[in-house]
C-alpha cells in the first residue's frame, strides 16, 4: 500500500518574503499566497502579523485603487 505523499510547507525565507510582498501592497489574499506557497492560510497570517501587515486593509487599499483608475478611465468613454 502506498502512502500518500503530502507536500511540505514551502517556508524558506525567499517565500515568506514573495508572501509579505504581496501581501503589503494588496495584490493577493492570503488565501492565494496560501495555495502559491503550498501552506496554510494561517500561516501566512502568522507572517503577516509577525511582520505587521494588516492583510485585508492593504487589500482593501488596493482595491480602491483600482477602482478609482478604472472609474477614472470610464470618464473618457462615451455611453452606449
Amino acid at each position: 500500500m502506498k502512502h500518500a505523499t503530502s507536500r511540505k510547507p514551502s517556508t524558506d525565507s525567499q517565500t515568506i518574503k514573495a508572501a509579505l510582498a504581496l501581501l503589503s501592497n494588496g495584490r493577493a489574499t492570503m488565501a492565494e499566497i496560501a495555495d502559491l506557497a503550498s501552506t496554510s492560510r494561517q500561516l501566512v497570517a502568522f507572517w503577516a502579523k509577525r511582520a505587521g501587515i494588516d492583510p485585508m486593509e492593504t487589500r482593501r487599499q488596493y482595491l480602491a485603487r483600482v477602482w478609482n483608475r478604472a472609474t477614472q478611465s470610464m470618464d473618457s468613454v462615451s455611453p452606449p
